[in-house]
């Protein structure tokens, strides 16, 4: 990371990574000097946003409202690109605000839809009969905020939101989105139900007991119902 950014001080994604770096080892003022000025210079990069609002994070006690308000100041100079998006998705939902952060990682899906060649399969979530259903988990999901701070946060929530949410996370995982996996195996700790799923290596059935209708399909032509794990 360092001879990186000696090759290009200013890189943007060399910044966010090298500020986390430094946040780890409680250096909060000696990042806000690299990245202070950078932000100053181009208020309008989100990697750099990024950067400073971590440090505002580590260094302010902020209510839950301005930690909120800081991240969606970013969504717009993000201009949807799946990665911006899904790095402020993963800075969201490990400050426990799924009802942002969730959302956004099913944008950097749809992002990445946009994207894709041709060869890939279209993913199952995002398939127009499954529209009605990922609204009612989203219009859901102010229940799981400031939730999966403390263990078994998730226990007292109804089980399907719980687990359409988890699988909102592990397809974005399995789509090569990586920062979804810190609040993915986040949930799968914070919920009984779903670490024993986990532990026992039986996710691809609790999904399929809990999310069927974005798990299963039926190939045209064939008899056969498929699963996304059955291509794997």
């Amino acid at each position: 990371m360092t001879l990186r950014l000696r090759l290009n001080p200013t890189d943007p994604e060399g910044v966010l990574s090298w500020t986390l770096l430094q946040l780890l080892d409680g250096r909060s003022d000696n990042a806000n000097k690299r990245v202070a000025p950078l932000v100053k210079d181009c208020p309008a990069n989100p990697y750099y946003s990024m950067a400073a609002t971590e440090i505002i994070f580590q260094r302010d006690h902020l209510s839950d409202e301005h930690a909120i308000n800081l991240l969606r100041d970013i969504v717009r100079p993000a201009n949807d690109s799946p990665d911006v998006l899904a790095k402020l998705s993963c800075m969201a939902a490990l400050r426990g605000f799924w009802s942002l952060s969730i959302p956004l990682f099913v944008d950097a899906l749809r992002g990445r839809e946009k994207n894709k060649n041709g060869a890939e399969e279209d993913l199952i979530l995002l398939w127009k009969r499954n529209t009605s259903s990922l609204n009612q988990l989203l219009e859901s999901l102010p229940s799981m905020d400031q939730r999966g701070l403390r263990p078994y946060d998730f226990d007292d929530l109804p089980i399907e939101t719980v687990a359409r949410a988890f699988y909102v996370l592990f397809t974005a995982n399995l789509a090569g989105i990586d920062e979804t996996w810190p609040p993915c195996v986040r949930i799968a700790l914070y919920s009984h139900d779903l670490q024993d799923a986990w532990n026992q290596k039986e996710i691809p059935a609790f999904l399929a007991s809990h999310c069927s209708d974005w798990l299963i399909y039926q190939a045209a032509g064939s008899n056969v119902l498929t699963t996304p794990f059955d291509l794997n």
